[in-house]
Order: C-alpha cells, then structure tokens, then sequence
C-alpha cells in the first residue's frame, strides 16, 4: 500500500520566495549557455519507497534523466504555515527515497512574524559504520546530512516602510556543485561551474 503526500495550496509569500529564486537560478543556468541541459519538472509526482511526492520546483539534466519518471537531481522546498522540522522531513523522503536519485535539495523555511528567511542545503553524506563493518558488509553508509545554513533576516514582502531596508545574510554565500546538478565535469575554459548566489543576491 503506498501514500500520496499531499501539499497544502501555497501561499503568496510561498510563491514569491521559491519563484524567486527558481528565476536567479535559471538566470545563472541560461548564463552558462545550458539552457537546453537542464529540465524544470516542478509539479511532477514521483514515487518513493511506500509514497508519492511533489517538489515545490526541481531539477533534471535532460541527457542523463531524459524520461519522466527519473528523479531530479535538485529539489526546492518551501514552507511558511509548515515548520522547519517538516520541511526536514520532506529533504530526508527525497534523499532517501530515490535511492541517491536526488543529489541536492534546498529548504526555505519563511516566517513572516520573525521577517526572516532560512535556507538550508542537505544531501546524502557517506560515513563509515564499525557495526556494518563488523558483519562483513561495506561499512560505508549513506545518511541524509544538512550541509549548509543561510539564514536573511529582513522583510521578506517588500512594504512601503522597508523600502530601501537591506537584509542581513549570514552563511553566505551558498553554493551548488555543478556536478551534482548535471550529472558531469563543468568544461574548463568556459562559463560552466558551480551555481553560486553570494550575500548580495540572497
């Protein structure tokens, strides 16, 4: 028996972040001349172990996933009425669940009350395992793992009275291996390399 996990309808503020953010992305992707390599199947159902699951917005290399039911390599989170802790559950079902199919998800965990935004990066970290080991299997275990931390504490809706209010980032800058999104080396000599959003673009 499996489940559909269903997402609640999103919001404005929602939209506004994962949109917003899936646009600079793109930008820096069509920048690198890769507009062709790289697939958005946001709204896309995918099948997990007993589940199915929705990204807010992920990523495909069209050369090495070309079919619909393979997984993206990048997925984008977003929650505003969810909790940090639910959107941690979310990274560890499409970790987990496609079997090192995702390489790299994203959360956004926005609070209006505080103004503030939290991003974190987590993917499949190896680690070594002494009780594996001991029983004569390869004691290399993978185990979904936060990566990295940006926290932007500002408003997160532009009003009339936080005009021209900078937001204060810190973890900057965050940075997306290029590998893990395509599936292969960036060519040296050219534009191609790891997508990277410093301070100032967050």
């Amino acid at each position: 028996e499996q489940t559909l996990i269903v997402k609640i309808k999103p919001s404005g503020v929602h939209e506004l972040v994962s949109r917003g953010f899936s646009v600079e992305l793109w930008a820096k992707v069509i920048r690198m001349g890769l507009r062709q390599a790289l697939n958005l199947v946001g709204g896309t159902t995918f099948q997990g172990i007993q589940s199915w699951k929705e990204a807010d917005c992920a990523y495909k290399p069209n050369t090495f996933r070309p079919y619909e039911n393979d997984w993206p390599t990048l997925v984008i989170e977003c929650g505003v009425s969810e909790s940090l802790n639910r959107l941690r559950v979310e990274s560890r079902w499409w970790l987990e669940n496609s079997v090192e199919g995702v390489n790299i998800v994203l959360l956004f965990s926005i609070s209006k009350k505080a103004r503030s935004i939290h991003i974190e990066k987590w993917e499949m970290a190896t680690h070594s395992s002494p009780h594996v080991a001991q029983a004569g299997l390869s004691h290399l275990i993978g185990t979904p793992t936060k990566i990295q931390e940006v926290d932007i504490s500002g408003p997160v809706v532009p009003t009339d009275e936080s005009a021209g209010t900078t937001p204060i980032v810190t973890g900057a800058p965050l940075e997306l291996d290029f590998t893990k999104i395509f599936l292969r080396q960036p060519v040296q000599g050219c534009s191609e390399g790891s997508i990277i959003f410093t301070e100032q673009e967050l």
